[in-house]
């Protein structure tokens, strides 16, 4: 598989941070859901044990109570973040969160009632 060297930085920058953080979740932000689950998620990772545990990416400016757990990205970053994401979806150390219904469905869960926003991102941070 030929991939430039762009696309190789990324897979090394995504492999590095897989080694040093237990998850790491990708946030588009297109949605207005996923700007409030970005808020939320990265107030909540801040404030707990879950901080040098959790990694946000996402092209969002990062939310004040972010801290350390947010690291915005370029959209081209983003856009290479759905490609690579194949290579890792078999973990769930690397989710995307959002309501494409091609990256599975945590946010159906909050909009059908199943889930509670808080437990949502309660169960995103234990």
């Amino acid at each position: 598989m030929h991939t430039d060297s762009g696309q190789s930085e990324r897979l090394r920058r995504l492999e590095a941070a897989l080694e040093h953080y237990d998850r790491i979740y990708f946030i588009p932000g297109k949605d207005p859901a996923e700007r409030v689950l970005a808020a939320g998620l990265a107030r909540r990772a801040a404030g707990g044990r879950a901080e040098s545990s959790i990694l946000i990416l996402s092209p969002l400016a990062p939310p004040d109570s972010a801290g350390r757990v947010w690291r915005q990205i370029s959209e081209q970053d983003s856009d290479a973040l759905y490609r690579l994401y194949h290579l890792y979806e078999f973990s769930d150390r690397f989710q995307i969160l959002t309501r494409d219904q091609r990256f599975g469905g945590l946010l159906n869960l909050m909009d059908t009632g199943v889930l509670l926003s808080d437990e949502l991102l309660a169960a995103l941070t234990v």
